[in-house]
């Protein structure tokens, strides 16, 4: 469970760092082609009220906000191996527990049965000499 915990989690981290990548990338266009319209002259104003933020200030603004995600998947990411660590942690106290409480079983049961052979042998060797003679 553990190497599909962290395949998911890379896959995750992968799928984070590209989507920051292509989100800047797009970012980079915009930027360049705001940068030309402005040395041309030519600046658009789609639309927009005074106070409110241009073009490029929305693809920062959803570029931080990739940046933000891929720090929370980070962050889930650590957590969850964590997670997984204490986990395997209390699975081995549990495994190493169980091994001993087996150990003590198997004891046991052998000293139990040793027992039982030495009473098996006791009484055959005492059967053994007042049964000859009751065969034949």
């Amino acid at each position: 469970m553990s190497a599909r915990q962290e395949t998911r989690e890379e896959r995750a981290e992968a799928a984070a760092r590209k989507a920051a990548d292509e989100l800047a990338a797009i970012g980079s266009e915009r930027e360049a082609e705001h940068q030309r319209e402005e040395s041309l002259g030519q600046h658009k104003d789609y639309g927009l009220q005074g106070g409110e933020e241009r073009r490029g200030g929305v693809v920062e603004s959803i570029k931080e906000g990739t940046e933000s995600l891929f720090g929370a998947i980070t962050g889930r990411t650590q957590e969850a191996a964590e997670k997984t660590a204490e986990k395997a942690g209390e699975t081995k106290d549990g495994a190493v527990e169980k091994a001993r409480a087996v150990e003590d079983s198997a004891s046991q049961k052998a000293g139990e049965t040793k027992d039982k052979r030495v009473e098996t042998a006791r009484k055959t060797k005492d059967c053994g000499g007042e049964g000859e003679g009751d065969e034949g």
